[in-house]
C-alpha cells in the first residue's frame, strides 16, 4: 500500500530531511570561505614576511641609505595595512554571504 503524496507524515519529513539539508549546505559553504580565507591569510603573511626581509637585505648593503630605509619601511607597513583590509573584507564578504 502506498501513501499518497499529500499525506501529513511525509510532508513532515520531507520538511525535516529539508532542514538537515540546509544545514549540511551552510556548513560546506562556510567550510570553503574559512578555508580560502586562511590560505588568504598564510598568503598575506609569507608576502609580508617577504617584504619586511627585503627591507632587511637592503638595509644591510646600504646600511647609511637613512632615507631610503624609511622610505621602504613606510611602503612596507602600508602593504602589510592594505592586505589585513583585504582580509577583513574577505572576512565580511564571507559573513554577509552566508546570511540566508
Amino acid at each position: 500500500m502506498t501513501t499518497p503524496p499529500d499525506n501529513p507524515v511525509d510532508r513532515r519529513f520531507n520538511a525535516a530531511r529539508n532542514r538537515h539539508l540546509m544545514a549540511f549546505y551552510t556548513v560546506r559553504k562556510a567550510h570553503d570561505r574559512h578555508r580560502d580565507l586562511v590560505n588568504n591569510a598564510i598568503e598575506a603573511n609569507r608576502q609580508g614576511a617577504r617584504d619586511w626581509s627585503a627591507l632587511g637585505r637592503r638595509w644591510l648593503q646600504q646600511p647609511t641609505d637613512i632615507a631610503g630605509l624609511l622610505r621602504d619601511a613606510a611602503e612596507a607597513t602600508a602593504n602589510a595595512r592594505a592586505r589585513s583590509a583585504a582580509l577583513f573584507q574577505e572576512w565580511l564578504q564571507g559573513v554577509r554571504d552566508l546570511r540566508p
